[in-house]
């Protein structure tokens, strides 16, 4: 979620972060919860609709964002090390040819990029 936050680059509505998740509200809000109660990430209601709850990611979240993904890289380096440069395209071309597929699947063609473009 930190990093779908920080790609962002602003507000983002509690809604759209479960959309792109695909998960339910109350899972949103305890998610949310958590990172907040870390100083993660802040809410806050939206100027043009009170019932809107906008999430942001916050310095220390954009911090410990920072810090996580040269592991998280040097780990899916490690897992994809057996594959040869082109298994590796086609890999992920498949993986997105997928994605494209179940989105189509759930009428949803147009959701946000994945957090770690590639």
């Amino acid at each position: 979620m930190l990093a779908f936050l920080n790609r962002a680059g602003n507000d983002v509505r509690m809604t759209d972060i479960g959309n792109w998740l695909g998960v339910t509200r109350a899972h949103v809000t305890r998610l949310v919860d958590g990172l907040e109660r870390d100083g993660l990430v802040a809410r806050s209601a939206s100027e043009h609709d009170r019932r809107t709850i906008l999430v942001h990611i916050t310095p220390a979240g954009r911090q410990r964002l920072e810090a996580a993904v040269p592991h998280h890289v040097a780990h899916l380096s490690r897992l994809l090390a057996e594959l040869s440069s082109d298994e590796k395209s086609l890999l992920i071309h498949l993986l997105a040819r997928a994605r494209e597929a179940m989105l189509s699947a759930e009428g949803e063609p147009e959701r946000p990029q994945p957090a770690f473009p590639v």
